[in-house]
């Protein structure tokens, strides 16, 4: 009994072309939802190390109640209440 492999190659090719279409496509809707540029280090790797390093500058800058400010406001109010 012979066995035969039955392919279309045209399909196989759509297959590929669609495959490629729905990566572009999936790339462009996570840039447009993230409202940058740059998401990836495949995008840009320069700008991605400068963009990194902005955010973390930006997000050092912003105030942030360390736990020290914490314990000393609770401590100045049972003083105070006492």
């Amino acid at each position: 009994m012979a066995m035969t492999i039955l392919s279309n190659p045209l399909a196989i090719a759509a297959q590929r072309h669609l495959s490629q279409t729905e990566g572009r496509y999936n790339t462009s809707i996570v840039r447009m939802a993230s409202g940058t540029r740059i998401t990836q280090a495949a995008d840009d790797p320069a700008g991605l190390a400068i963009s990194d390093n902005m955010t973390s500058t930006i997000r050092s800058l912003e105030p942030i109640p360390s736990r020290r400010v914490v314990i000393g406001s609770r401590r100045v109010t049972r003083y105070s209440d006492a």
